[in-house]
């Protein structure tokens, strides 16, 4: 949903034109289904993305317009604890004049919404986390929030911070000129801002500019989603066209190729535990136990089990340790099994037996 398909490249426009045209429809079909089984935080919020998805300027609702097109039943309207607020429809439709008028009647503009699985909000965000993260293009809604007191410094239930979900250097600009910690590492991810920003594939642009403001690139990993940035980065790697690049920004930064993440306490149970059921399981066993059960390797590591071999090829050129093991006693090479990926190992390694 933060990337709609008509922002891809296309040959011909008219190509665009088609697709745009396929998106409208198919987004009139399910407001209509949403709407006749009453499921009004999805409608809702297909409302407020509506014109972002047809590549459409933000509306500047009236609020009798606002009410009619949200289905609200009044500008009071809170709902139920993790429901889609008026101030959070505001901020995905990106609506800064509303945001406004809304925070002057009292509604509080630091409420999270969620989870709401179905529309891939995995845990409660703050509607600021929803205007960076999905209303990126247009940073009004993020800077009338910011002037009503929305919380620059705000986790998730997890520990996510905001600032790790922006998709634009221009957000992060934002944020960290309003105080906003670039270090930030609190709750149970402990997961910095730029680790959270590699896990969804940062752009090279954005880990520039979090670099521009001081980003570790070597954080204190201690926690549940605590591995190092590059290690996220290998997530995508295998399909990823910037991973490589960002990879490089963060390797001239003196991220450390061969940094690890030592599992403590309740993390280190969820490990063991992952390890026993991997033993057990054979070759049903789901890739996120695999994961947690591996996490203590090393970037390399991780861009072996993945499947990325350009970003194994650059690890390896920038003496990233092929034979480090994890706490399991796995090196990188192990973890390898990917055709591409051992071809490459070959080439820098040579004849080597797993």
């Amino acid at each position: 949903m933060d990337r709609p398909p008509y922002e891809g490249q296309f040959t011909y426009n008219s190509d665009r034109d088609m697709v745009l045209n396929v998106i409208r429809k198919a987004l009139t079909a399910k407001l209509r289904v949403l709407k006749a089984r009453g499921k009004w935080d999805a409608y809702r919020f297909y409302v407020a993305r509506y014109d972002t998805m047809l590549g459409q300027p933000c509306r500047q609702r009236s609020p009798e317009e606002f009410l009619k097109d949200f289905r609200l039943p009044g500008l009071n309207f809170q709902g139920k604890s993790r429901n889609l607020t008026p101030v959070a429809c505001a901020a995905l439709s990106g609506d800064a004049k509303m945001i406004a008028k809304l925070a002057d009647m009292g509604h509080d503009v630091n409420r999270s919404v969620g989870p709401l699985p179905e529309l891939y909000i995995f845990e409660a965000k703050t509607p600021l986390m929803l205007a960076v993260w999905l209303g990126y293009r247009n940073l009004a809604p993020v800077r009338a929030l910011i002037k009503c007191r929305a919380d620059v410094n705000a986790v998730t239930g997890f520990g996510n911070p905001l600032l790790g979900f922006c998709r634009s250097p221009q957000a992060v600009d934002c944020l960290v000129s309003q105080r906003a910690e670039v270090n930030q590492q609190v709750g149970s991810s402990y997961m910095s801002p730029l680790g959270l920003a590699c896990c969804w594939d940062a752009p090279p642009e954005l880990i520039a500019c979090f670099l521009k403001h001081g980003a570790d690139v070597n954080p204190k990993l201690n926690g549940l989603g605590s591995v190092h940035p590059l290690a996220n980065l290998a997530i995508s790697s295998s399909i990823s066209p910037t991973c490589l690049s960002s990879a490089a920004l963060l390797l001239d930064a003196r991220a450390d190729p061969n940094h690890q993440y030592t599992p403590r306490g309740v993390w280190r149970g969820r490990e063991l535990l992952c390890r026993g059921v991997t033993a057990l399981g054979g070759g049903a066993v789901p890739l996120i136990v695999h994961y947690f059960a591996e996490s203590s390797t090393t970037p390399l590591g991780f861009a072996c089990f993945f499947g990325g071999p350009e970003l194994v090829d650059l690890l390896l050129a920038r003496r990233a340790d092929v034979a480090r093991p994890n706490l399991r006693g796995t090196t990188p090479l192990q973890l390898a099994r990917s055709p591409a990926v051992l071809e490459v190992l070959q080439l820098h390694l040579g004849t080597f037996s797993i």
